[in-house]
């Protein structure tokens, strides 16, 4: 892949029976999609996907990171980093996977999160979140989140959430080892 093409902060879906990949261009501050039918040969949208604030405006994605995608119902929930002074979470949800429309900024949350698709407990939505441990958060609304605790210890470790999955035997949470910052 040539360096000005290269692509971070991937979220995956599945729509329509085609794999989604939601990314941000290294190089560039938009949001791309490439779509594919077998998950292996993928071609680009010509149209960027873009995310709009609560007040309707375009969400600057240059100081974002960490996309990941769930979907809930027929809709896209995307969790993703707004790196400023401080890392934030977002939160936005799409219909059609390239129009999204922000929930907002978690107040309580600021590592790489992904949600529990079709799964509440209690009634609460649930997403895992990670930096040196894997963390589970629950909430009503989407927008305010209640801390559940540690789930997973890494020890000096960074961790990553990469997706989960709702299956008959419990929920599937696929995360990684985060390459240190040193490297």
């Amino acid at each position: 892949m040539e360096k000005d093409k290269a692509r971070i902060g991937l979220g995956v879906a599945w729509f329509k029976g085609k794999v989604l990949l939601l990314y941000k261009y290294l190089r560039q501050s938009r949001l791309g999609i490439d779509e594919s039918k077998d998950g292996l040969k993928f071609s680009s949208f010509q149209k960027p996907a873009k995310i709009l604030t609560e007040g309707n405006r375009s969400e600057s994605i240059s100081n974002c990171s960490d996309f990941r995608v769930s979907e809930e119902n027929k809709v896209y929930i995307l969790t993703y980093l707004k790196n400023l002074k401080k890392p934030t979470l977002k939160i936005a949800y799409s219909l059609d996977f390239k129009n999204f429309k922000s929930y907002g900024t978690v107040s309580n949350i600021s590592e790489c999160s992904v949600l529990v698709p079709g799964y509440e407990h209690k009634g609460k939505v649930v997403l895992y979140s990670a930096d040196k441990s894997i963390k589970l958060a629950s909430s009503y609304d989407y927008k305010n989140w209640k801390s559940e605790g540690v789930v997973v210890k890494s020890g000096k470790s960074r961790l990553k959430v990469a997706t989960a999955a709702l299956l008959k035997e419990g929920i599937l949470l696929l995360y990684f080892k985060s390459p240190d910052k040193k490297s």
